[in-house]
């Protein structure tokens, strides 16, 4: 599904992109595409079986293409990738990044299992996130994490996972709230139709919950049938309301972990259209809504 082009503009943070990318555990990945140094093996590796070969090739295409939305434009530092049987899989990374930015990872496996997910900045290490792996194709789940100084160290660590993992970092100069409710802004407007869809686009807005969502006024005739969508991810909740001279529609969204949606109808009793998008006190993540004529 295409996306229009996101309206944030963030400067290229990355100081040459020096990245060492470590393979811990039994041996080095042969097939890791980012220059790297091994750690010493235990003893020598074994060679990739077929099926571990079809599943990194897999993970790294997918990692070729996250789907990134906001930070499209963002320089993608790695791939890391590796069969989930090796072990631990690192790298680290030089950048521009200080205290109160961010760190995105893109991460993505096969073959079952689950990968722990951890960053290292400054003298802190964060929390563990973990990722689920299936037999399905890849699908790259972006990770944000704070640091603290321009050094990073990514951790991916497969736990029975029979199949490759990869990752993939990206610099932010934001904080990770930020990068977060940017993330779930993306992945909000992604579950609605698109320029390519039926009917005509009479408008379109995305953005964080947190920071709050301009309304739109767009133009329109008396008697003509107006569709608002929306869609939120993050808390608690949001309202999208629409004003056409008399006529007034409203839906009420919840928004948690998995994407909320909701839409409302109207018929166009003036010559122009107001939509607003109200937040619940404390919300927080992304919602996005579009307005268009059937």
């Amino acid at each position: 599904m295409s996306r229009p082009p996101w309206s944030r503009v963030r400067a290229a943070v990355l100081a040459g992109g020096l990245t060492v990318g470590v393979l811990v555990g039994t041996a080095a990945c042969g097939s890791a595409q980012s220059e790297g140094r091994p750690a010493s093996p235990s003893r020598s590796p074994k060679k990739l079986t077929a099926f571990e070969e079809s599943q990194t090739r897999l993970v790294e295409l997918a990692l070729k293409n996250p789907g990134d939305g906001a930070f499209s434009d963002e320089k993608r530092l790695g791939p890391e990738v590796g069969a989930g049987r090796r072990g631990m899989l690192q790298g680290v990374y030089d950048t521009d990044l200080h205290r109160g930015q961010s760190v995105k990872v893109d991460l993505a496996c096969t073959g079952r299992g689950s990968v722990a997910l951890a960053v290292v900045s400054g003298e802190k290490r964060s929390k563990t996130r973990r990722a689920s792996c299936t037999d399905d194709a890849p699908r790259p789940v972006p990770y944000v994490f704070p640091v603290e100084d321009g050094r990073v160290q990514v951790t991916a660590t497969p736990q029975s996972v029979k199949g490759a993992v990869g990752f993939t970092v990206q610099a932010v100069p934001e904080d990770a709230e930020t990068v977060e409710d940017d993330l779930r802004a993306d992945e909000a407007r992604a579950f609605l139709p698109d320029e390519e869809s039926e009917g005509i686009n009479l408008g379109l807005a995305s953005g964080s919950l947190r920071e709050g969502i301009p309304g739109s006024i767009v133009d329109v005739k008396k008697g003509q049938r107006i569709r608002v969508l929306a869609a939120c991810l993050g808390t608690r909740s949001m309202t999208i309301s629409g004003v056409s001279g008399k006529a007034e529609a409203s839906e009420r969204i919840r928004c948690s972990r998995e994407v909320g949606t909701g839409s409302f109808e109207l018929t166009a009793e003036a010559t122009t259209l107001r939509v607003e998008l109200r937040r619940d006190s404390g919300a927080t993540g992304g919602a996005a809504y579009t307005i268009r004529s059937p």
